[in-house]
C-alpha cells in the first residue's frame, strides 16, 4: 500500500492512540471510535491546518477502506489495524520510534 507521508505520520498517530487506548484498559470497539474530528484532530495534530488534517484523513480512509463519517470522524477498520500489526511487529515501542522521526 502507497501513502503519502503525511498519510503516514496519520495512520501511525491514530495507531499509536489505539494502543494506548487498549493499553489503558478501553474495550476494542471504543477504541477505534474517532467519531468527533474537532476532539481527535486538536489532541493528536495540534499544529496542523484543519483543512490539512481533513484532507490527509480522508486519504488515509480511501486507502484501507474505512467510512469517513461528514464530520470527518471514522471507526479504525480491521484493514488498518491488521496493515499496522505487520508493520510494527514489536508494537507501540516501535511505533514510537518511528514517530520520532516526524518530531522537529
Amino acid at each position: 500500500m502507497e501513502l503519502t507521508r503525511d498519510a503516514e505520520k496519520m495512520i501511525c498517530t491514530i495507531y499509536k492512540e489505539y494502543l494506548t487506548r487498549r493499553k489503558n484498559g478501553v474495550p476494542k470497539n471504543q477504541a477505534k471510535q474517532f467519531n468527533d474530528f474537532e476532539t481527535w484532530s486538536k489532541e493528536l495534530f495540534p499544529n496542523e491546518l484543519t483543512e490539512d488534517v481533513k484532507a490527509t484523513s480522508c486519504e488515509m480512509c480511501k486507502a484501507f477502506g474505512i467510512r469517513m463519517y461528514m464530520n470527518c470522524g471514522f471507526i479504525l477498520n480491521d484493514a488498518a489495524i491488521i496493515y499496522m500489526e505487520n508493520r510494527f511487529k514489536n508494537g507501540l515501542s516501535e511505533v514510537l520510534s518511528f514517530l520520532a522521526q516526524f518530531i522537529p
